[in-house]
C-alpha cells in the first residue's frame, strides 16, 4: 500500500507468535483468550533524562485479587542491553514521571495516600516524599528550570456539602470521566520544593492543561478556555502567567482550539496545535509557531493535509510537538493512512513537513537525543503493543530497550492481519484488513466479524488489537476497515459522512463485508457485526438496515440522537453539526437508528457502561426496550460504574466479564445450529 521507509528487525514478531507467562504450561502454544488480560503489561507516560541517558515510563499491570490496577514507573538506559529497573513499588498507581532538569530528582504522581499527590525520589536513591501538602488530586505536573519548582494542575478545594442535592447551573455540567464538574474546574498551582509552599496561579479558568515553565523560569505557559461563553465552544487559548503568580496573559485570540504549546530551547518561540475549524469535531490539528509574545503566528504544516498528533489521544507525551535541540526544527507525529510517522518542519518558514522515519505501525514518544541524531521512541505494530527502543533518526540501527511484550506473549499464537484494500461505491479506496484463524485453510468457509472503529473521526491502524486475535483463535476471520469518516487520509474524506452517517460510510462496510465473501472463504451465512462508540452506533444502523448479519454487538452506542442532546457531553458537537434538535427534528429522526427498529432482524447483544456521559446509557435504554417490545432477539448488560471508554481502562473483572459474555454471544449464534430463517 505505501513504501515502507524502515522495515521492522528482529523484534518485530513473526506470523505466528506467543504470549503470557504463567497461563500455558512450559512450551506450550495457545491462542489468546479472556484469561490473558490478567497479564496484561501495558507501557505509557515517557519520558527522557537530561541527557537522553534514561528513559522513565509507567507500565500498567493488572491485581486480579484486588480488582485494580498496579502502576509503577520504571527506568531504562537507552544505551541498549540494560535490564528495565522498577523505581517505584507496592499497589499503588505511579504515573506522570518528570526527571528534574538537574537530573538529581525524578517527580510523579501516586495514590498511595488515597488520593493522588506530587512525589518525589532521589536519583541516588532513597524512599519517595510528598514536597507539599494538597488538599485534592493533582496532575499534569512540570519542572522549573532551575529545579526548585513544580506546576501543576489540581481542583480547587470547596466545602464539604451539607447535602446531597445538586444545584446545576451549567450548560456542560459533567464529562466523560470525569464525572460532575461543578462550578470550579482545576486550576494552576506552583509548589515550591525547598518550603513546601503551594501557590494558586489562575483563578476561575476553565479547561486547563499542558502547563510549561519557559526556558528562563519565569513564566508558565499553559492553555485555557477564557471566553465568557466557554461551556458553549472548544476555544482554548495558549495563555502565560509569571512564576510566583501574576497577571494571566492570553496570547492566542482565534476561535479555533489550540493545544499543546511547547517553548523552543531559547524560548523565543513557542510551538503548538491548532484545529482548522472552530468547534468541529472533524477539524484536523496543524503545527503552528509563534513568537513568545504571541505575535508572528505561522501555520508550518498547512500544506500537509494530515492530522498533526494521534487522533484522541490525551497524553501530551505521546504526541506533542518536539523541538530539535538546535531550535531550527519541530518534530511532530503525523497519521498518514493507518501509521504514523515521525516529521519535522523548519521553524523559520512555512514548508511541507519532511518526513524522518516511518514504519508500518504507530510511532509513539519520539524524544530526540545525543544532538538530534538518536531518537529513543515507541513502537507498536499489528503483532504487539507497545515497546520502547532507540534508533538513527532516521530509523536505521534500531535497538529494542523494552522486552514486556515479549514476554506477555511468548506463549500465544498472534496472526498477522494481512492487508484487504476495498473499493468504496464511489470509486474511493478504502483500506481494509483481516484477521485470519491459526491453521486457516483456504478451502474452508469460516465466519467472519466486521469491527467498525469508533470515532467516527477515528482510524483503524497498524497496532495490535488482542480482541480481534481472541476471536480470530475461535475460528473466525475478523474484518476492519477505515470507512469514509476516518482520520489519515486528508480533511475532505474526515468531512465526507458529517451529518450523513449511516451513508457513504454504511456502503463502505457493505462493500468490505461483499468482497470478504467473494473471496470464497467466507460463510455468507455466519456473519457478526460490532463495534463502539461511532462503531457501536453503526452497528444498530445495519442492522435497522440489512438482514444478512447473523448476530450483533452494539457497545455504548446512540439510538435516539434527539434525546441524546443533554444527557451526554457533546452538546456543542450535536449543535455544529446537526443544528438543534428542536430545530431539525427530520434529520436527527432520520440519522437516529430508533427510527428503523422495526426492520431489525439481527439478534443483538447491548453493551454499556452506566457512568458514561460521552454516550449516555439512556441510548442503550431505549434501544433495548423498543426491541424487546418489538420482540426481537436482544440482551443488554450494563456495568456499574464504568465510563464511556472503559473496554480499555475499566474495572478488570468487569473488562473480563465482558469479554467472556461476546465470546458465548458469538459462539451462540457464529458457531451454533440455529439456522438465519428461524429468526
Amino acid at each position: 500500500m505505501r513504501e515502507l521507509i524502515m522495515k521492522p528487525r528482529s523484534w518485530l514478531l513473526s506470523c505466528w507468535t506467543v504470549v503470557i507467562t504463567g497461563i500455558a504450561g512450559a512450551g506450550e502454544v495457545q491462542p489468546l483468550s479472556p484469561e490473558d488480560l490478567w497479564a496484561e503489561r501495558l507501557i505509557g507516560q515517557v519520558t527522557v533524562s537530561p541527557g537522553g541517558k534514561n528513559a522513565a515510563y509507567v507500565l500498567s499491570t493488572i491485581d486480579r485479587a484486588r480488582n485494580a490496577y498496579v502502576r509503577r514507573i520504571y527506568e531504562v538506559s537507552t544505551t541498549g542491553g540494560g535490564v528495565p529497573v522498577p523505581l517505584t513499588r507496592g499497589d499503588s498507581e505511579d504515573t506522570e514521571p518528570a526527571y528534574s532538569p538537574d537530573g538529581k530528582w525524578l517527580a510523579f504522581l501516586s495514590d498511595r495516600d488515597g488520593t493522588s499527590r506530587v512525589y518525589l525520589l532521589r536519583r541516588q536513591g532513597g524512599e519517595p516524599f510528598m514536597p507539599f501538602k494538597l488538599d485534592s488530586d493533582a496532575s499534569a505536573i512540570s519542572w522549573s528550570p532551575d529545579s526548585t519548582r513544580i506546576s501543576f494542575l489540581a481542583q480547587v478545594p470547596s466545602p464539604k456539602p451539607e447535602t446531597d442535592v445538586r444545584v446545576i447551573d451549567r450548560y456542560r455540567y459533567r464529562l466523560d470521566g470525569a464525572g460532575y464538574v461543578g462550578a470550579h474546574e482545576e486550576q494552576l498551582y506552583e509548589g515550591n520544593i525547598a518550603n513546601g509552599q503551594v501557590q494558586k496561579l489562575t483563578e476561575g479558568m476553565f479547561s486547563v492543561a499542558d502547563p510549561r515553565y519557559s526556558p528562563d523560569g519565569s513564566m508558565v505557559l499553559f492553555t485555557a478556555n477564557v471566553t465568557p461563553d466557554h461551556d458553549f465552544n472548544y476555544n482554548t487559548d495558549i495563555c502565560t502567567v509569571p512564576s510566583g503568580g501574576g497577571k494571566v496573559a492570553r496570547l492566542t485570540m482565534t476561535a479555533e482550539g489550540e493545544s499543546r504549546p511547547q517553548y523552543s530551547p531559547d524560548g523565543r518561540m513557542i510551538a503548538y496545535l491548532r484545529a482548522r475549524r472552530p468547534n468541529d469535531y472533524y477539524a484536523s490539528n496543524d503545527l503552528w509557531v509563534m513568537a513568545s509574545s504571541g505575535s508572528n503566528q505561522v501555520d508550518l504544516s498547512g500544506r500537509f493535509d494530515r492530522n498533526v498528533g494521534l487522533e484522541g489521544y490525551e497524553e501530551s507525551t505521546l504526541c506533542a510537538p518536539r523541538w530539535s535541540a538546535d531550535g531550527k526544527h519541530v518534530y511532530i507525529l503525523l497519521q498518514t493512512g493507518p501509521d504514523t510517522a515521525l516529521y519535522r518542519c523548519p521553524s523559520a518558514k512555512r514548508s511541507r513537513p519532511e518526513l524522518v522515519m516511518q514504519i508500518a505501525g504507530q510511532i509513539e514518544y519520539p524524544f530526540p537525543v545525543d544532538n538530534g541524531r538518536r531518537l529513543v521512541h515507541g513502537r507498536q505494530f499489528p503483532t504487539a503493543s507497545t515497546e520502547l527502543c532507540i534508533s538513527n533518526l532516521d530509523g536505521s540501527q534500531s535497538t529494542r530497550l523494552t522486552f514486556h511484550q515479549q514476554e506477555r506473549l511468548k506463549d500465544r499464537l498472534i496472526s498477522t492481519p494481512e492487508t484487504f484494500p476495498i473499493r468504496s461505491a464511489d470509486g474511493t479506496p478504502i483500506d481494509g484488513w483481516i484477521v485470519k484463524p491459526p491453521q486457516f485453510d483456504p478451502f474452508k468457509k469460516y465466519p467472519l466479524i466486521l469491527d467498525i472503529h469508533g470515532g467516527p473521526a477515528w482510524y483503524y491502524g497498524n497496532i495490535f488489537y488482542p480482541e480481534m486475535q481472541m476471536w480470530a483463535a475461535q475460528g473466525w476471520i475478523v474484518l476492519y476497515t477505515n470507512p469514509h469518516g476516518s482520520t489519515g487520509y486528508g480533511q475532505a474524506f474526515i468531512d465526507s459522512i458529517k451529518a450523513d452517517w449511516g451513508n457513504l460510510d454504511y456502503k463502505d462496510m457493505m462493500a468490505a463485508v461483499d468482497a470478504a465473501v467473494a473471496t470464497g472463504y467466507v460463510d455468507e451465512r455466519r456473519i457478526g457485526v460490532t463495534g463502539l462508540s461511532y462503531g457501536g452506533i453503526m452497528t444498530n444502523w445495519i442492522v435497522g438496515h440489512t438482514d444478512r448479519f447473523r448476530a450483533a454487538v452494539s457497545e455504548e452506542g446512540l439510538s435516539n440522537f434527539a434525546s441524546s442532546y443533554g444527557t451526554d457531553d457533546c452538546q456543542i458537537d450535536w449543535e455544529h453539526e446537526l443544528g438543534l434538535p428542536w430545530e431539525n427534528e427530520a434529520l436527527y429522526r432520520r440519522l437516529s437508528p430508533l427510527t428503523y427498529a422495526r426492520e431489525v432482524k439481527t439478534p443483538i447483544l447491548i453493551i454499556h457502561g452506566e457512568d458514561d456521559f460521552r454516550t449516555a446509557i439512556d441510548q442503550a435504554e431505549q434501544w433495548f426496550v423498543t426491541l424487546k417490545r418489538l420482540g426481537k432477539d436482544v440482551l443488554f448488560l450494563r456495568y456499574p460504574r464504568e465510563s464511556h471508554e472503559w473496554r480499555g481502562s475499566g474495572e478488570p473483572l468487569h473488562r473480563y466479564d465482558r469479554m467472556k459474555r461476546i465470546l458465548e454471544w458469538w459462539k451462540k449464534y457464529l458457531d451454533g445450529t440455529q439456522d438465519k430463517s428461524d429468526r
